[in-house]
């Protein structure tokens, strides 16, 4: 599992850690499906991966009809 674990720093300027289940494309952009490790939640969350060149911005989706379609898109890969 080394490799697959990323940290992210939230709006609070906290460092957390989740585990990188799978990343998916979808209209030419990136998706991260992310399990927290630290918090207890089994919940995962999926977020965009922008490249911006010197960093790469992981933001969380929002967008209901989104976060439906890239689950449908994770379902369909088993």
């Amino acid at each position: 599992m080394e490799g697959r674990i990323i940290e992210l720093i939230d709006e609070e300027n906290e460092k957390k850690k989740f585990e990188l289940i799978e990343i998916i494309e979808h209209d030419d952009k990136k998706f991260a499906i992310l399990a927290p490790l630290e918090d207890g939640s089994e919940e995962a969350i999926v977020c965009e991966i922008t490249d911006k060149g010197s960093e790469i911005i992981i933001e969380p989706v929002d967008d209901p009809d989104l976060l439906d379609t890239i689950e449908q898109l994770y379902d369909e890969m088993d």
